[in-house]
């Protein structure tokens, strides 16, 4: 679990409910703020699933071919962990992480059938097989959540997914996947209690310490070579605290983007200081940009052309 989180400041509490979800293979319901990492929380779920597995390219039903194996959603394995002899209708790959957000439609979840092809293409569940299924953002799809819960409920409960074929037969297809809900919003306002109950298990991501931040910043400075004194680093809690900020696990490397932005344009070094942390800091927050009191203008060269050559010519006056 360390290992599979290791460039994440996580509190010990929250491994352990992680380690509980990979170990079970339940689903996770995850909530919390914007900016908490949540959805770096479940994309990293897949490191910790050992092993590869074997996966058909394709399946038959009735005469009807359904593709599976997607190049998109899996990566084949190395040859050294590839047997010599096996049978080529199957394919070795690592444990796939196929990632769903607002795009995410009903019809997506269903077979898709190509008229020039003449084969059916797997849907994304259907390919994360094995793997994990990471629906982001979940409540800010195209289709309301409680259709999307409503489509869920069977699969999660049973471990088997139902999909139609165009000629109408139904047929049963594993759902062996790790699921995660990932969402910023109340999930009292997304699912009832008898959708959560089949949830398995559900997590809230909090903002980090400022204990915590600091060591996000420096992991995220030091990954990026920046050097910066502890002076600056203090400056930036400061600015939290006279702002009245929320601290977001998010924003050491996005204020660190923003400086290293600001030294590549002056052509310095990448180092941080606080004159640099205070323009980061209002590029990223946002800020209103005037003019100061004592501005004036100062034509140049060209712009003296310019007036020479209207003064010269009255009717354009």
């Amino acid at each position: 679990m360390r290992a599979a989180f290791h460039d994440l400041i996580l509190p010990d509490s929250l491994l352990q409910t992680l380690g509980c979800v990979i170990n079970s293979r339940r689903s996770l319901f995850l909530t919390g703020l914007p900016g908490t990492g949540k959805t770096a929380v479940a994309e990293r779920i897949n490191n910790a699933l050992p092993g590869a597995i074997w996966i058909p390219y394709a399946v038959e039903i009735d005469g009807q071919i359904i593709r599976v194996f997607d190049s998109h959603c899996h990566r084949i394995a190395s040859v050294d962990d590839t047997p010599f002899e096996y049978d080529r209708r199957w394919v070795l790959i690592k444990r796939p992480l196929v990632v769903v957000g607002g795009e995410l439609t009903l019809e997506n979840a269903d077979l898709t059938w190509s008229e020039a092809a003449k084969f059916y293409e797997a849907p994304f569940q259907m390919k994360s097989n094995g793997g994990t299924l990471v629906i982001d953002d979940f409540g800010r799809q195209r289709v309301a959540p409680q259709d999307l819960l409503n489509r869920w409920i069977v699969p999660l409960e049973r471990r088997v997914d139902y999909l139609a074929l165009h000629t109408g037969k139904k047929i049963e297809v594993p759902f062996e996947q790790l699921v995660v809900f990932s969402t910023n919003l109340e999930e009292d306002d997304l699912a009832d209690q008898a959708f959560l109950r089949r949830m398995g298990y559900r997590a809230r991501v909090e903002p980090p310490t400022p204990a915590a931040y600091s060591e996000i910043f420096k992991r995220q400075a030091h990954t990026r070579g920046i050097r910066y004194q502890q002076s600056v680093l203090d400056h930036v809690l400061n600015k939290y605290r006279v702002e009245h900020r929320l601290l977001k696990g998010c924003e050491p490397r996005d204020l660190l983007d923003r400086a290293t932005d600001i030294c590549m344009f002056e052509g310095n070094s990448p180092e941080l200081t606080t004159q640099i942390l205070d323009v980061a800091w209002r590029n990223y927050f946002g800020t209103s940009h005037s003019f100061d009191s004592s501005y004036r203008f100062a034509p140049g060269a060209a712009d003296d052309a310019v007036m020479d050559s209207k003064l010269a010519d009255p009717l354009e006056l």
